[in-house]
């Protein structure tokens, strides 16, 4: 602690005592012969009440998919940021069968498929590699980036790699060939679509055709790819597979995984299975010539890429993670190195749903002094459900961690579900406002931090056009003219709050500086819950947009256009209410953190959740460093009535006592009569 910081917290403290001596009626002399000791700590540094966060997250049926693709020439992409071609859309890569369950969700046949019939695999053709390139596909592998397990997890094995680490036990090997002709185990192969020469996929065949490279079964007259070793292995071994350098079907066509004899172009819309090699991606050709690949990947230089196209034609370079393409082989540690990589990412990051519960807790883990409880949005009328209570997360609370932690992973997401994000966010105010498990003081600090991948499907009514009453002046960005938006829905719990009962609804709250003045701020000291948000891929039709770059940047100076369902041309939409399924959502959203000065941030990655979900608790954080203490010059709250607060600054080791009119301390007409640091020349904080 610096001389400078003691004296001015000396000062700050010595000012307040000698006021509040001097304010007590009838006070007699006090005897005071014991020493002041200063502690080593800020004294609102270890008193401060934790900060009450909710979370919601996202479990509608579009955090099943496996693609986020980036808007590119060429893509012709749905609002969900899926793939489509000819009338279809593709949300998947790994097919693997589908979970079946009923509509609630209490019966499936299992929960580590995939949800949507209707939303296809997307073919391991050399046409689509783009969708297994990062650049494209944000949501597929990259090699440049390392992929951790799940907190507590460990890594996924390349042999056996889990399609979902917290439910079911399907599992995938990584190092093999997979061939499937099943229902829910095919891709989708539309109309004009090129199948090279030697891409093994489901097709009949007639007789006299031969093979070269092969595991061939004499029995049934198969064919199948042999093993990344050049083998047929000891199950194809069980099954009457030998290898084969070459062989000619005798008489009689066969159905079966066969390579085509020559390179064709489909004629029809159908799903076919097709053989491939899961541990593969796609890179963009550098024009230069040189290796796109990462520094050190360790791939030999004397392997083959393969050869892939871009949505435009633009040539790509595969890269299967196979032994033989590696410095040091099956046994070297480049390649292993990278088969684990790619086997982390698809075990605990492959899906949405996936991605965010690895990001949530990861951003939660260098976290202590907050309380926490998440849910999801379909679930959020009853977040906090009878005989759970909120988690304090504090260091060394290990136990306590894994527990918050588990309750995010074992979240279901195998059920086709709406978005209802207005209904959760008002669920997430109800359980603030009427839970007394949640808010312990008035001094507490709350934050409804809210996680979506696409746009609202729900309404609400009776909130009323809440934010229209509010705003300091004409060009704020907080007042529209729509009722029962997730807008409204924020700004009734933070500027309408009515705290549960026991709760003191009371200004008790540190106010920054620059309140009430400056509308950027958090000027309200009483209880009330201030709105986050995370998307993911997703943007509005003014947030994220750079034709509004002006209203993203300083939207308290530059107040957005509310709402538009057009941004060119520029068309508005109709009121009183706003409908649902729209960009509009989106912006709604951002709305709602302005309304309430929390913030809005968009991952365009599913491993930027994390670094999108630490920025807004480093946010939320950074509000509680700031604490106080009040106390008033009586009971009886008079005109000339005041109010003494001492505020302390623990980042900064600074403090100050500030004197206000009690009746309108904490509202935005307070009257602030004096502060000891502009009465201390030399000692502010």
């Amino acid at each position: 602690m610096t001389r400078h910081a003691r004296r001015t917290l000396f000062f700050a403290l010595a000012w307040g005592l000698a006021v509040a001596l001097a304010s007590v009626a009838g006070a007699t002399h006090a005897q005071t012969n014991a020493a002041l000791s200063l502690t080593d700590q800020p004294s609102a540094a270890s008193t401060a009440l934790a900060p009450n966060i909710l979370v919601a997250i996202d479990d509608s049926g579009s955090m099943d998919f496996e693609t986020l693709f980036n808007p590119s020439a060429g893509l012709t992409l749905t609002e969900d940021r899926l793939l489509t071609k000819r009338g279809q859309s593709y949300g998947y890569l790994f097919p693997n069968g589908f979970n079946n369950c009923n509509e609630s969700g209490t019966s499936c046949e299992a929960r580590d498929r995939r949800i949507y019939s209707q939303l296809r695999a997307i073919p391991p053709l050399p046409s689509f590699a783009y969708a297994r390139d990062p650049e494209y596909n944000r949501a597929y592998f990259d090699p440049a980036t390392t992929y951790s397990p799940w907190l507590g997890y460990d890594n996924a094995l390349p042999s056996a790699a889990r399609y979902n680490p917290a439910q079911g036990s399907a599992t995938l090997d990584l190092r093999n060939n997979v061939a499937n002709n099943e229902t829910g185990y095919q891709f989708f192969v539309p109309q004009g679509t090129e199948i090279p020469k030697g891409t093994v996929y489901f097709q009949t065949v007639p007789a006299n055709v031969t093979y070269t490279n092969v595991c061939y079964n004499p029995i049934t007259n198969a064919i199948a790819q042999p093993n990344l070793f050049g083998s047929c292995g000891l199950i194809g071994g069980l099954l009457g597979f030998e290898f084969r350098r070459s062989v000619t079907l005798p008489n009689g066509s066969q159905s079966g995984f066969f390579p085509a004899a020559t390179t064709t172009t489909t004629e029809t819309d159908r799903e076919v299975g097709i053989s491939y090699f899961p541990a593969t991606f796609y890179l963009k050709k550098p024009a230069d010539g040189s290796s796109p690949l990462p520094a050190g990947f360790g791939w030999r230089s004397d392997a083959t890429p393969l050869d892939g196209q871009g949505p435009n034609g633009e040539p790509l370079l595969g890269y299967p993670i196979q032994p033989q393409n590696f410095v040091g082989g099956a046994d070297g540690a480049a390649y292993n190195s990278a088969i684990q990589n790619f086997a982390n990412w698809f075990t605990y990051y492959r899906k949405r749903s996936l991605a965010i519960r690895g990001a949530a807790p990861r951003a939660f883990e260098p976290i202590d002094n907050v309380r926490v409880h998440a849910c999801t949005i379909n679930r959020s009328a009853g977040c906090l459900p009878t005989g759970q209570t909120m988690t304090q997360l504090t260091a060394g609370s290990s136990s306590t961690r894994t527990g918050f932690y588990q309750s995010i992973y074992q979240m279901d997401f195998a059920v086709a579900r709406g978005t209802p994000n207005r209904e959760a966010l008002r669920n997430l105010g109800e359980v603030f406002q009427t839970d007394g498990r949640v808010i312990q003081a008035a001094c507490q600090r709350n934050y409804a931090l809210l996680f979506t991948d696409g746009f609202n499907s729900s309404q609400v009514s009776g909130v009323r056009n809440v934010d229209a009453a509010y705003g300091t002046n004409n060009s704020s960005p907080i007042p529209d003219d729509y009722s029962n938006t997730i807008a409204d829905v924020a700004m009734k719990y933070y500027a309408e709050f009515q705290p549960p009962p026991g709760i003191s609804n009371q200004p008790v709250l540190p106010l920054p500086d620059g309140c009430p003045n400056d509308e950027r701020l958090d000027c309200i000291a009483r209880p009330h819950v201030s709105t986050y948000g995370v998307t993911l891929g997703v943007n509005g039709v003014l947030f994220g947009n750079s034709a509004f770059a002006g209203e993203n940047s300083a939207p308290y100076s530059n107040p957005p256009p509310w709402y538009l369902s057009s941004a060119s041309p520029r068309q508005s939409l109709s009121g009183p209410s706003l409908t649902t399924g729209g960009a509009w959502e989106i912006d709604d959203l951002w709305h709602a953190t302005l309304n309430t000065r929390g913030r809005l941030t968009s991952a365009d990655s599913p491993q930027a959740l994390l670094s999108g979900f630490a920025s807004l608790l480093d946010d939320i954080l950074a509000r509680g460093e700031t604490s106080r203490n009040a106390t008033g010059s009586g009971t009886d709250l008079r005109s000339d009535a005041a109010l003494y607060e001492t505020r302390y600054d623990t980042r900064r080791w600074s403090g100050d006592l500030i004197k206000k009119q009690a009746l309108t301390a904490g509202s935005a007409q307070e009257t602030v009569l004096w502060r000891a640091g502009d009465r201390l020349p030399g000692f502010a904080g």
